[in-house]
């Protein structure tokens, strides 16, 4: 799946709202907008600008960039193909299984 920054902002958005526990409504009353403002980046029919963000991102406590950052939100995992996943794992693996072979190796050549 490809990544889309629009729907990164908009899952982390969501997800840093509803950490801080803020409707749409309480969030819009923190940045002086509208709650059809809210719902309308929510829903993907507007984009935000840049004072907004900041003005959002000082309502939520948290830095802007966290705004549009991947590994904001749990949900932001999806945009990574299986493809990807598989790979990453697969050399976790295949890393893990070399440590562990070299310090068996180490043992072994220790106690002879």
């Amino acid at each position: 799946m490809e990544r889309n920054i629009r729907d990164i902002f908009i899952n982390n958005l969501v997800y840093y709202r509803n950490l801080a526990n803020y409707s749409q409504q309480e969030l819009s009353l923190k940045i002086d907008c509208s709650f059809n403002y809210i719902n309308s980046l929510e829903n993907k029919n507007c984009t935000p600008s840049l004072e907004k963000i900041q003005k959002i991102a000082n309502a939520l406590n948290i830095k802007p960039s966290q705004l549009l950052e991947e590994n904001g939100c749990p949900k932001n995992y999806l945009y990574f193909s299986k493809k990807e996943f598989i790979s990453s794992l697969k050399q976790e693996v295949e890393e893990s299984a070399i440590n562990t072979l070299q310090e068996k190796i180490d043992l072994i050549l220790k106690k002879n």
